[in-house]
């Protein structure tokens, strides 16, 4: 059972209550949840999971806010396209065989936004987001236990403005 003692809460009784979720694909899915009301906003989940555990959260999700003033889209790390240099000694074989199982999950992530009509945004991998967890928690004040997925979510989703918002600005 996770301790939730650290989650600052939101008041979801408010007209514009959004949830962006942060998802980094692979074996380890990094998942975070920023939740944003009228501005304000605050990281609320920041882990590790499973690929169908997160599935379920985001399933959960639409299903608790269906009809609702709450809103949800998603932000997934996008690997495709990137360039891995097959010389690099830092890439061995099982490098580039979890990079396509990272690419294949990804394309699984898009297609799961996509049947259930959730708004996504790809974003391609940073360096902002592969940070230590003593900056994560300077940064963030996040003070739960964090790993280099969940960071990496939460880096995708901390302090953003929601595509729905954008619009609405």
């Amino acid at each position: 059972m996770t301790d939730r003692s650290h989650v600052h809460h939101i008041d979801v009784t408010e007209s514009r209550v959004m949830t962006i979720v942060g998802i980094d694909p692979g074996v380890h899915t990094g998942f975070a949840v920023w939740d944003t009301c009228d501005g304000e906003g605050a990281l609320n989940e920041v882990e590790t999971m499973t690929f169908t555990g997160a599935q379920a959260w985001v399933l959960d999700c639409l299903k608790k806010y269906k009809g609702g003033p709450h809103t949800l889209e998603m932000v997934i790390e996008d690997p495709r396209g990137q360039f891995v240099p097959r010389s690099d000694p830092r890439y061995g074989s099982h490098r580039l065989k979890g990079l396509g199982s990272v690419e294949r999950d990804c394309k699984l992530w898009i297609e799961f936004c996509e049947f259930y009509e959730i708004p996504f945004r790809l974003v391609k991998p940073g360096k902002l987001r592969r940070i230590d967890s003593p900056t994560f928690k300077k940064m963030t004040k996040w003070d739960s236990r964090t790993s280099e997925h969940s960071r990496a979510a939460a880096m995708m989703v901390f302090g953003l403005v929601p595509m729905a918002a954008k619009k609405i600005l």
